[in-house]
Order: C-alpha cells, then structure tokens, then sequence
C-alpha cells in the first residue's frame, strides 16, 4: 500500500487538525492512565524523533581527601556507561473506511466519524502492548541483567498461609533490600523514587488490608496508595504471568515510544480509504539491580529459585520449588524461552517438568 499525503484526499482543510488533535489526546491519554509512564526514564532527548536513543547511567563520584586534584593535576572523570535503545518495534493499526460510508457522509465525516468510534480502542490496543511490552522487559531484566550485567532481586510473592505476615508487611519486606542497594551506580534509593505494580488481585487484598487500619493516608477511590510507608503502588493488569508484584526505582528501564500523527490514504485500486496509526517503540532495562520481582507461588510451591538451566539429577530438585530460567532451555522437543518458569515431580529418578506460568 503506497502511502499518500493526508493532506490532499481531504475536502476540509481542517481535517488534518482534527486528526492530529485525536492523537494528541491518545498520547496524552496514555501518558496518564499506562503505568509505564510513571516509571519509564526520561534520561534521553525524546523529544526528537530517532530511530534510536542513548541513555546513560552515572557512576557514584568518589570523595577524596583535600588536595587530591591539585596534586594530581587533574579531577576523576565523569564514567556515565551508554546504553543505546534502538525503536525495533514498528506496529501499526490500519482500519478501512469504506465506500458507501465515503459516498454516504462525505470522506472527511467518514474519517471523522469513524475515529471517533474508535479512538478509545486504539488508545486501549496501544497502552496494552506498551505495558506488557514494559514489565515483560522489567521481569527480564531483574531476572538476566541489564546491559551492564546487573541483576536485580527475584523472590517468592505473597504468601496466603496461616502463619504468614500480612500483606503491606511482606511488600514491606521487598521494599528494605531495594532501599538500601548499594554498588558502584547507587548508594540507597530514596523512597519516593520507589514505586510498584501490583497484580489486581494482590492490589485488592492490599486494599483491603489497608483499608481496615486507621489514619491511613489514603482513600477508598484512590488508584494510586502511598500507605506503604511512602512507597506508591498501582494496580497492573499487564504484569507477565504468574508474578505478583514488581517494584522498583523509577528510570529503571527505557521506553522510548513514537506515536505517528494519524493518517488516511486511498487503497490502490479501489474507492475505498485506510485510515492509519503507525508508532515505533524500544524497551530495554539501564538498571537491573534497582527491580525486585515477586513470584505467584501457591500451597505446593513455596519457593523460587533462578537457574541457567534445569537440574538434571532427581536429588537435585525439590518439588516445592519454581525453577526461574536465565536462559533458553529445552525439555524434549519443546524450546522454552528465558523468563519461562517450571515445577517438578519425581517417580525415583524420573523428574518430570511442567511449565508453570501459563
């Protein structure tokens, strides 16, 4: 399909405004309603459009005794590590207006009216694939490292059982490690640069306990909960399967989105229009160690543990534990990807695998 100028298939000179307004809003829109808006870096020039960005993460300066400089004649250099994010993910929704709506309403009604219709679905089509796109990366750059090799914190989730310590206690209890990492790139990370997504039926339960406590600082309506000790939490419908949580310090990855300005052409050979949205998106995770996953496990599975690949030897393996993997691995015939997760039975010396999140 050979793109046309939007410009000049429209009647009204004020289409193209109209059309540009509608993205405006889809942007707008995403930008506060997505998750991943809240947490992405912005430590990059977006503001010009490229087919890639550099982000940078700041080693920690080092204090010296006075003097140092002068004697040496120079200062310690600024190491800022570059890390390229490339826009590989072209996508696109294309919809059809057709002829008898062309004849019936005029081709700048039938676009106008159309888009109307289907704008909140665009905008819904593009946040879902943007946050899945986002926490996926997230989940895998805790668990493999990020491009400087560092990893983050990959734990059990919330535990329903009897003896277990409530809700915020045990949120409480992934918030500490992350609060107080410290490497070469962090000394500590401040509270209000911490935030997390919870699963909706963790964010739920979550509520609900807090909720029965008096003076909390929030309210029922309140999407966004700052009762855990500072730290914000938002319910996330699009967290990869079978994990609970993922918090985090915010700028911990990279997603760079471009939204294209909505456009209509003719379909060649036709009377018939397209009317198109193209956007082009990368996500990469700059600071691995600053994100701690939870794990759903259940009342047979109780503990998690990553690995390069699964054992092989049946006293190697316990049954209540959720094999995480770093890396690819293959069971028989079937390829499984990094980030796939597995439990094990075992008859003697058998061990059979199943695929846990699915």
């Amino acid at each position: 399909m050979s793109r046309t100028n939007a410009i000049s298939i429209f009647e009204d000179e004020n289409t193209q405004a109209k059309l540009n307004e509608m993205q405006a809003g889809i942007v707008e829109n995403l930008q506060k309603s997505g998750n991943s808006f809240k947490f992405k870096s912005q430590n990059a020039n977006l503001d010009e459009k490229a087919g890639s960005y550099v982000f940078k993460r700041f080693v920690n300066s080092e204090e010296k005794d006075y003097g140092t400089a002068r004697t040496a004649g120079k200062g310690d250099k600024i190491q800022a590590p570059e890390i390229p994010v490339n826009l590989d993910k072209d996508k696109e929704i294309v919809e059809e207006v057709t002829k008898k709506d062309a004849e019936r309403f005029g081709l700048d009604a039938s676009v106008i009216n159309l888009l109307n219709k289907r704008k909140t679905n665009h905008q819904s089509t593009l946040k879902r694939n943007i946050e899945k796109d986002f926490w996926t990366e997230a989940y895998l750059g805790a668990l493999c490292g990020d491009e400087l090799k560092m990893k983050g914190k990959i734990v059990a989730g919330i535990s329903s059982g009897a003896n277990a310590e409530t809700i915020d206690s045990q949120l409480e209890s992934a918030i500490i490690p992350l609060e107080k990492t410290e490497n070469k790139f962090v000394n500590g990370v401040d509270r209000d640069f911490i935030g997390g997504v919870l699963d909706p039926n963790v964010y739920s339960k979550l509520k609900t306990r807090l909720n029965t406590l008096h003076n909390i600082n929030f309210s029922v309506e309140d999407k966004e909960l700052t009762g855990i000790n500072g730290v914000v939490m938002f319910s996330e419908n699009y967290l990869p399967k079978k994990v609970d949580y993922i918090i985090m310090a915010k700028e911990s990855v990279a997603q760079p989105v471009i939204i294209d300005e909505y456009d209509c052409e003719k379909i060649p050979l036709s009377n018939d229009f397209a009317v198109e949205l193209f956007s082009s998106r990368g996500t990469k995770t700059l600071a691995g160690d600053l994100i701690v996953v939870g794990i759903t496990i259940d009342a047979t599975h109780t503990k998690v543990v990553t690995v390069d690949a699964l054992p092989t030897t049946a006293a190697n393996v316990a049954t209540d534990t959720i094999y995480i993997a770093t890396k690819a691995v293959k069971i028989g015939d079937v390829d499984y990807s990094a980030g796939d997760m597995f439990t094990a039975t075992k008859d003697g010396s058998t061990i059979t695998w199943t695929q846990y999140n699915v």
